[in-house]
C-alpha cells in the first residue's frame, strides 16, 4: 500500500493503540478512508493517568484524550464511538457493528486491547467491587476515595499500587491484599519489589502478602484463613486479559492475544493486530511475548503505519515501563531481572538511585527512581548489547526524596 487513496483501513478498538494507528497513517501520508470503531463512548484516550491523576482530581478527563475535540476531523479520521464491533466476515472484508451497520475494508487493524480480570470467587450482592480500566471505571471509583474511608484492594501489581497511592493521597486507609510473597512478582526482581514494599508500608498502606480473597461481601473481604477485612470499597486489580475473541471468531490465529509477526500482522494479510491485544509470535530468536504498556501501544501503532505505507519502521525501543506511586517517579526498562548481577548506584533510603542488571558485562535491565535521564542512557545501553565495565556505570545526580502527604 502507498498513499493508499482508493483504500479503506479500519481500526477495531478507539483506544490508545488504535487512535495513535490512525495519526500515525495520516503523518505517513495515507490518504485513503481511516475509520476508528469503539465500543466506548469516549474518544481515544491514553489509560496510564486514570489511576493517578484523573483518580485524584489532579487531571480532567479530557487531558487524557489523544487529540482535541474535532481533531479527528481535522486529519479526515471517521471516529464511530459507542457502537461495538461484532463479527469480521473476512471473506467478504466488512466489520460489522452491533448496531447493524457494515463497515468494508481493504485493511483491518484490531486494536481491542484488554479487559481487567474479574475476582473469580464469590461476590455477594452489593459488594462495593470496582476496577480500573476505562473513563467510566475511574469516574465510579474516584468518589470512594476520600478521607478515611476503607479501600482494599485485591493485587500487589501496577494498578493495585498505584490505586493504593492515590487512595491514601486522598485521605483513605488502604488495604493491598496479594497472593504472592511479593508485589509484582512476575516483574520485578526481588531486591526492588522490597523497596516497593518498605515505599508503600513507610506511607501507611496495610499489606498482606501470601493472603487470598476468599469472598467479597457487602461490608468487605472474607478471607481464606477465616479473617475478615471490611472495607467501603473494594478494588480488582489481578491483572487483564485480551480482547481476543473477536479474532478467535473470525478464526484468526488467538493464544492469550492475536497472534502477530515483527510487523504486527496477523496470518491474514488484510489484517494486523496491536497494543494489548497482540501476541509476538515465537521463533528460534525469541519466545512468544505479549505485552501490556503505553510504550508497546505507540510501537506498534507507529509501525503498523509504517508497513502500510511503505515507509521504513523505526526500529523497536527496549521495553519500558513508569508508574508514579507517593510522589516517586518509577521506571524499568529491558529485563531486570533476579537472573542477573544488580549493581546498585545512588541511595534507595533517602533519594534517588538506579540499579543495573548484567548478565556478565551486557546491561540487560534497569530499574530508576526519580532519575529519568539515567534510564533513556541505559536504554541506549540494553538496546546495543555492548559490553560495559560496570564500573563506569554512573549514579544520579542526587536528589532528595519526594514525599506525599495525605
Amino acid at each position: 500500500m502507498t498513499d493508499g487513496t482508493s483504500q479503506a483501513v479500519v481500526i477495531v478498538g478507539a483506544g490508545h493503540a488504535g487512535g495513535r494507528a490512525a495519526i500515525n497513517l495520516r503523518q505517513h501520508g495515507f490518504a485513503g478512508r481511516i475509520t476508528l470503531l469503539g465500543d466506548e463512548t469516549h474518544p481515544p484516550y491514553e489509560r496510564p493517568p486514570l489511576s493517578k491523576d484523573v483518580l485524584t482530581g489532579v487531571a480532567q478527563p479530557q487531558s487524557t484524550h489523544l487529540v482535541a475535540a474535532g481533531g479527528w476531523d481535522a486529519i479526515d479520521v471517521q471516529l464511530k464511538s459507542g457502537d461495538a464491533v461484532v463479527e469480521i466476515d473476512r471473506g467478504r472484508g466488512v466489520a460489522r457493528l452491533d448496531g447493524g451497520e457494515s463497515i468494508p475494508y481493504d485493511t483491518l487493524i484490531l486494536a481491542t486491547g484488554a479487559r481487567a480480570r474479574t475476582f473469580p470467587g464469590r461476590i455477594e450482592a452489593g459488594a462495593p467491587v470496582h476496577t480500573l480500566r476505562t473513563l467510566a471505571d475511574a469516574a465510579a471509583l474516584a468518589p470512594r476515595l476520600r478521607r478515611n474511608a476503607r479501600i482494599a484492594v485485591l493485587g500487589a501489581g501496577f494498578i493495585g499500587l498505584e490505586v493504593a497511592s492515590s487512595a491514601l493521597q486522598k485521605g483513605a486507609r488502604v488495604t493491598v491484599i496479594e497472593a504472592a510473597p511479593r508485589p509484582l512478582m512476575r516483574l520485578l526482581p526481588a531486591d526492588f519489589a522490597y523497596w516497593m514494599t518498605w515505599l508503600h508500608a513507610s506511607h501507611g498502606v496495610d499489606l498482606r502478602f501470601d493472603s487470598r480473597a476468599a469472598r467479597l461481601r457487602a461490608n468487605g473481604i472474607e478471607m481464606e484463613q477465616g479473617a475478615a477485612i471490611a472495607a467501603d470499597a473494594i478494588v480488582v486489580g489481578i491483572g487483564a486479559q485480551p480482547n481476543d475473541e473477536l479474532a478467535a471468531l473470525a478464526g484468526l490465529d488467538v493464544e492469550d492475544g492475536v497472534l502477530v509477526d515483527e510487523d504486527c500482522r496477523t496470518e491474514d494479510p488484510r489484517i494486523f493486530a496491536i497494543g494489548d491485544v497482540a501476541r509476538l509470535r515465537a521463533t528460534q530468536a525469541q519466545p512468544t511475548s505479549r505485552i501490556e504498556s503505553w510504550r508497546k501501544a505507540e510501537d506498534d501503532a507507529g509501525r503498523v503505519a509504517a508497513v502500510l505505507c511503505g515507509v521504513p519502521a523505526r526500529p523497536r525501543d527496549v521495553p519500558w515501563f513508569w508508574t508514579d506511586q507517593f510522589g516517586r517517579n518509577i521506571q524499568l526498562a529491558g529485563e531486570p531481572s533476579d537472573r542477573f548481577t544488580p549493581v546498585l548506584r545512588g541511595n534507595p533510603d533517602c533519594g534517588s538511585f538506579v540499579i543495573y542488571y548484567l548478565e556478565g558485562d551486557v546491561l540487560r535491565g534497569v530499574i530508576g527512581v526519580d532519575c529519568g535521564r539515567d534510564v533513556r542512557s541505559a536504554q541506549k545501553l540494553i538496546q546495543s548489547r555492548a559490553g560495559i565495565d560496570p564500573s563506569t556505570l554512573p549514579a544520579p545526580k542526587a536528589k532528595a526524596a519526594k514525599t506525599v502527604s495525605a
